[in-house]
């Protein structure tokens, strides 16, 4: 999935040079994998699966947005931006196990557990806090405070200039995820806590600590120098990112399905209905924030698609599902 409330999500990778609408909020979360899988019906079942995963997380105020906006465009703002960003960012590929338990009965209600445990080998990664004053006029005078980690620098540039740091080698990570599924006459309730314990380390991270004033900056955020009292270099580093919460909550006879996910401070909403053929089934579903999508699932393909705009290269809100299995 992934989300960009200010420009397009093409836009956010590759220059905000497209239509602007403001906004505070980046998000995607990108896994391919591998799945192999055995169950049994009075052992449950075991998973195993190999997966490479692309995180980001963005909060940043509506001045902030502004000020990049402009300086990715015109280079110059008519007055004064408060600048606040927080980003949270790593890719890199792992292994998870799961298992799931057998279908336990209590009177009318069948209840089955899934816990998850997924290793990471991470590689590039972004983990921060700015906040700082950029003055009206032109975009290259800012000065900010910034605690900055990471293997490679995106927001200063300094990997080979005065601030350069020692390569930081590959991380370590870990993170832990359940799932509840509940069944009762037609209704199924699933509801699911991802990521909701983790930790990712590097054992020399990049770092950058301090007041950076840019071009001239702004008089009273930093004093004179490109870094003031501040400090660069490499050290352990150990990070967390955010847990995802779902509800999800579908009706049998009639194909109807309720949804619910929150990641901090994104949130989604869905409405789906089923459809039995022939050809396997069919859904028709509703996002919001605002996105239309649908979906087929025939023997042991599956595919999911929602987004809210007809052209991929426009659409700010992006889900996409594809899985082929094998059964023997």
């Amino acid at each position: 999935m992934a989300s960009s409330q200010p420009v397009a999500i093409d836009d956010m990778i590759s220059g905000w040079d497209g239509r602007y609408y403001g906004g505070e909020l980046a998000f995607a979360d990108a896994v391919n994998y591998t799945r192999l899988s055995v169950s049994d019906t009075d052992l449950g079942g075991v998973s195993l699966r190999q997966h490479y995963r692309r995180y980001y997380y963005l909060e940043f105020s509506k001045d902030t947005a502004d000020f990049y906006r402009a300086a990715e465009t015109s280079g110059v703002i008519s007055s004064n931006k408060k600048l606040e960003l927080s980003v949270k960012h790593f890719e890199g590929p792992g292994i998870g196990l799961s298992y799931t338990t057998p279908h336990w009965r209590f009177d009318e209600v069948g209840l089955s557990l899934t816990v998850i445990g997924d290793w990471y080998r991470p590689g590039h990664f972004q983990f921060g806090e700015a906040s700082g004053l950029a003055q009206a006029g032109a975009t290259d005078q800012v000065a900010a405070n910034i605690d900055y980690r990471y293997d490679e620098d995106k927001i200063l540039d300094s990997n080979s200039g005065a601030f350069a740091v020692d390569d930081v080698e590959k991380g370590d990570g870990y993170s832990f995820s359940l799932q509840m599924t509940f069944n009762w006459d037609d209704f199924r309730l699933d509801i699911g806590s991802r990521d909701v314990i983790n930790r990712f380390e590097w054992s020399n991270g990049a770092f950058t600590r301090g007041c950076v004033n840019v071009g001239g900056g702004v008089s009273g955020v930093c004093q004179t120098g490109e870094l003031q009292n501040g400090f660069y270099g490499n050290q352990a580093t150990s990070e967390s990112i955010y847990a995802t919460h779902s509800l999800s909550l579908s009706e049998r006879y009639y194909g109807y399905q309720l949804g619910w996910l929150r990641h901090n401070l994104y949130e989604r909403y869905s409405i789906a209905k089923s459809f039995a053929t022939k050809l396997g089934r069919f859904d028709v579903f509703l996002y919001h924030p605002a996105q239309l999508g649908f979906g087929w699932q025939y023997k042991a393909f599956k595919l999911r698609l929602a987004s809210d705009d007809q052209d991929w290269e426009k659409a700010r809100n992006l889900n996409l599902d594809i899985a082929l299995g094998w059964q023997w």
